[in-house]
């Protein structure tokens, strides 16, 4: 299977953090139904196991602010392969964006985003595999965690979550959510309602986190719509939890 190396110096001096390293993603591909999914793989300093997390991203794909997110992961000592959605592309502004998100069919993704876990799990010799994903990777990351029982934990950024029974039925992993109060986005009531839907259906842990002041999007530092405490205290929060089932 063909490896692509990249290798990125980041550097951060953001308002959360400041640092600097070295992090080297290798261009993946894997089977997504008879077409070939593409990702990005990087792994902690060091030979022995780690947690391994499926990234599913955003509508702005596999951008800057996300490979320094994902070395953020990594620095932590995750395993994180990244499903590329737009496979090979990624928007720089607003209008490619919506074009882009606007042409990406579902079923499609969420292929990727199977041959990806799939992929993962391989690379990691069948350790423990959770996954994040953020606004409408959170949806294909719910969607994951409905079809495949070997999904430990699911972390959801603002994501539109599913509400059929069906779906709700299949999730088993703990599942932890973050939205914000001000997400025009999203429904909270019906975040609520996704809530008890879950325990009730499939009696697995789901924690509901909503942060007054912040919107949607209200983690990557490079939109207008950051919140410097909600980004702080989920991600914290995030990491915590998929480090405690995933070790």
């Amino acid at each position: 299977m063909k490896r692509w190396i990249l290798t990125l110096i980041f550097c951060f001096a953001g308002v959360e953090a400041s640092w600097a390293w070295e992090l080297s993603f290798a261009s993946v591909e894997f089977p997504s139904g008879n077409e070939q999914g593409r990702g990005v793989l990087a792994k902690p300093d060091g030979s022995g196991p780690s947690p391994l997390v499926l990234w599913v991203p955003e509508s702005w794909g596999l951008n800057q602010a996300a490979k320094s997110r994902i070395g953020r992961m990594v620095k932590e000592g995750f395993t994180v392969l990244a499903v590329d959605l737009y496979r090979g592309e990624t928007p720089s502004r607003q209008e490619d964006m919506q074009r882009m998100a606007g042409g990406l069919p579902d079923e499609r993704a969420f292929r990727d985003v199977v041959g990806a876990f799939e992929y993962l799990k391989k690379e990691g010799k069948g350790g423990k595999a959770g996954v994040i994903g953020f606004s409408y990777g959170g949806l294909l990351a719910m969607r994951l965690a409905a079809a495949r029982q070997d999904v430990a934990a699911a972390a959801i950024f603002y994501g539109r979550l599913p509400l059929d029974n069906k779906t709700l039925a299949g999730i088993n992993c703990p599942v932890m959510t973050f939205f914000g109060a001000e997400d025009a986005h999203v429904d909270l009531t019906a975040i609520r309602q996704f809530s008890f839907a879950v325990e009730t259906a499939s009696k697995t842990n789901i924690t509901v986190r909503i942060y007054e002041r912040a919107g949607h999007a209200f983690l990557p530092e490079n939109l207008p719509s950051y919140n410097k405490a909600a980004a702080m205290d989920s991600w914290k929060r995030a990491m915590t939890f998929l480090s405690n089932q995933l070790r």
